[in-house]
């Protein structure tokens, strides 16, 4: 199976309160294992807001990656490391159903 995972940070503050971008990644890999999955690769966007997604450079790469069907699972430590607005999540969400792909967070 293909399995990646999306780690996202925008300030300092989230890093000093608990999400670092270590902590997500290895969290990542925590749920993965459970799963008995192994992570192909971690897309990682740092000091950019969940809500300017066409900044996030490796989000972005990560969702041409599931519409080319070249994803079969992402895990994430939380659902706002994928956006930070409804609709983005909803237009992401629906992105991954089309695709079959499975998406598994905290």
């Amino acid at each position: 199976m293909r399995a990646y995972g999306i780690t996202r940070v925008s300030t300092g503050k989230q890093v000093k309160f608990g999400a670092s971008l270590e902590m997500q990644i290895e969290r990542i890999h925590s749920m993965a294992k459970n799963r008995g999955e192994e992570i192909t690769k971690i897309f990682t966007d740092e000091g950019v807001s969940g809500g300017e997604t066409t900044k996030r450079i490796e989000y972005m790469k990560l969702v041409e990656l599931v519409k080319a069907g070249q994803v079969d699972m992402i895990f994430t430590y939380h659902m706002s490391r994928y956006g930070r607005n409804f609709e983005e999540l909803q237009r992401f969400w629906k992105i991954c159903e089309k695709n079959n792909v499975i998406i598994e967070h905290d």
